[in-house]
C-alpha cells in the first residue's frame, strides 16, 4: 500500500533541498515552487558552527540546572553518551528536558546494548548517533526507552541477528500497538509513538518514527529517512532505515524482507543530479544539512546526510581475506565513508556487504590475534557481481 503524507497547504514549499541551503531558481521552477528566494534558503540552511559543551548549558538558560544535574547523575561511564545528547540536541529541548527523562534515556540504550546479542556488535559511533537519540524529527518528546525495553527486548529475546529482530517488530510493534498507516485519521504528520498508540492511526512519518524507536530500544541502530518529493511530484514519504552490519531499509509496518517495499523501484530512480529529489537520513548528531519537515518547513535543526546514492547505487559487493599467501584469514572488517562507520563484521574469509557503488571507503582490516589494525582506502565498482580482495599487508 503506497504510502504519502499529504499537507495541501506547505507540502510544496519545502520541496527543494540543496546541501548548502541555497535553492536554486531552476530548482524552484521544476517543482513549481513560488516563494521568496531569501525565505526558502532561510528554511534548509543548517545551523552553522561547532557547538560544543559549555555552550550547549550556555542555550539551555534555566534548564542548565537540569543537563547539570542529569551529567552528575548517569553512570560515570556514560558521561559521553550524555554530553553527545546534550551538545547535538535541539534548542527547545536544551530549555526544557529534565534530568530524569535524560538520564532514562542513557541508561535503558546502555541497558540494550548489554543485555541484546548483538550488542556488541554495533559501533560507537551508531550506538551514539542511532540508538541513543530519543528523538527523530520534530515529534513530541515521549519517555518511551524503558517501556520499549521491556516490551520488545522480551519479544526479540529468541532472534539469533538483528536482521530477524527487526523484521519480527516490523510486524509485530503495528499489531501490539493496533496502529496502522491512515493520512487523514491521524491527527499530526509527526506524533510521538504514544500519540499514534493512543488514536491507532499515522502517517508514514509517524509509523516510521514508532518502529526506529522500537529498535533502538533493543539495541539496533535505526533511522527515519525520507524525501521531500517524488520526481517534480508534491508528495512526500518517511520510512525507516536499519543497521544491520550494513544499512538496510524497510517500509513502517510493511511484513517484507528487509530492502523491499513498495517504494524500491521508485527511490531507485531518482535523478541525482536533481537535488530537490535527494534522499536524506536524519542526523541526530548535527551536521550541515538539515531535512525541513513538510509540516514545519521553517525548522532548521533536524539534521541530515544525504544517502540517495546508496538508493540509485546500491550493490552487493564480496569482500574476500587473502593474503599474499594465497590463504584467506579472519579479521574483523569496517567499512567507513567520510569517517562515518557504513558496514562492520566479523569477516572468516568472504563475505557480501550491500552499499553503494562508486564510492572510496577506508577498509579498516583488524586482525583478532594481534588486534592490530590496517586501514586501506578501497574504491568500489559501481557494478554488481564485484569482488573486492583486502589483505593485512600494508601499503
Amino acid at each position: 500500500m503506497r504510502r504519502i503524507t499529504t499537507l495541501a497547504v506547505v507540502v510544496v514549499t519545502v520541496l527543494s533541498v540543496v546541501i548548502t541551503g541555497v535553492v536554486s531558481a531552476a530548482s524552484k521552477k521544476a517543482v513549481n515552487m513560488n516563494i521568496d528566494q531569501k525565505e526558502s534558503s532561510a528554511a534548509v540552511a543548517a545551523s552553522k558552527g561547532t557547538r560544543n559543551l559549555e555552550k550547549a548549558l550556555e542555550e539551555a538558560g534555566n534548564n542548565r540546572c537540569q543537563l547539570e544535574a542529569a551529567l552528575k547523575a548517569v553512570n560515570p561511564k556514560h558521561r559521553k553518551a550524555m554530553e553527545f545528547l546534550i551538545v547535538n540536541m535541539a534548542k527547545d529541548d536544551l530549555v526544557s528536558l529534565k534530568k530524569d527523562y535524560l538520564v532514562d534515556d542513557v541508561e535503558y540504550a546502555y541497558k540494550a546494548r548489554k543485555t541484546m546479542p548483538w550488542g556488541k556488535d554495533v559501533p560507537e559511533d551508531l550506538f551514539l548517533n542511532d540508538v541513543l537519540p530519543y528523538s527523530n524529527l520534530t515529534e513530541r518528546r515521549d519517555n518511551w526507552r524503558k517501556d520499549f525495553y521491556d516490551r520488545f527486548s522480551v519479544m526479540v529475546k529468541d532472534c539469533k541477528t538483528m536482521e530477524d529482530a527487526v523484521q519480527k517488530l516490523n510486524v509485530e510493534v503495528f499489531k501490539t500497538f493496533n496502529v496502522q498507516y491512515h493520512a487523514t485519521k491521524c491527527r499530526k504528520p509527526n506524533q510521538s509513538p504514544y500519540e499514534s498508540i493512543e488514536i491507532g492511526y499515522a502517517s508514514c512519518s509517524s509509523l516510521s518514527i514508532l518502529i526506529t524507536d522500537a529498535c533502538r530500544a533493543v539495541g539496533i541502530p535505526s533511522r527515519v529517512v525520507g524525501v521531500l518529493c517524488w520526481d517534480g511530484k508534491p508528495e512526500n514519504h518517511c520510512w525507516s532505515e536499519v543497521w544491520t552490519h550494513e544499512w538496510r531499509y524497510i517500509g513502517a509496518g510493511e511484513p517484507n524482507n528487509l530492502d523491499t517495499a513498495w517504494f524500491t523501484d521508485r527511490v531507485s530512480k531518482i535523478d541525482p543530479t536533481k537535488p530537490e529529489y535527494a534522499v536524506f537520513a536524519i542526523s541526530f548528531k548535527r551536521t550541515d544539512t538539515c531535512f525541513p519537515p513538510a509540516w514545519r518547513y521553517s525548522v532548521r535543526d533536524v539534521y541530515a546526510e544525504n544517502v540517495t546514492d546508496f538508493y540509485i547505487h546500491r550493490r552487493s559487493v564480496k569482500f574476500d581475506l587473502v593474503n599474499g599467501d594465497g590463504k584467506s584469514f579472519k579479521a574483523k572488517v569496517a567499512l567507513k565513508l567520510g569517517g562515518k562507520t557504513v558496514a562492520q563484521d566479523t569477516v572468516d574469509g568472504s563475505r557480501d556487504f550491500i552499499i553503494a557503488g562508486g564510492q572510496t571507503y577506508d577498509a579498516e582490516i583488524t586482525d583478532p590475534k594481534t588486534s592490530e589494525t590496517v586501514t586501506k582506502k578501497v574504491t568500489v565498482p559501481n557494478k554488481d557481481n564485484e569482488t573486492v580482495y583486502l589483505s593485512l599487508w600494508r601499503g
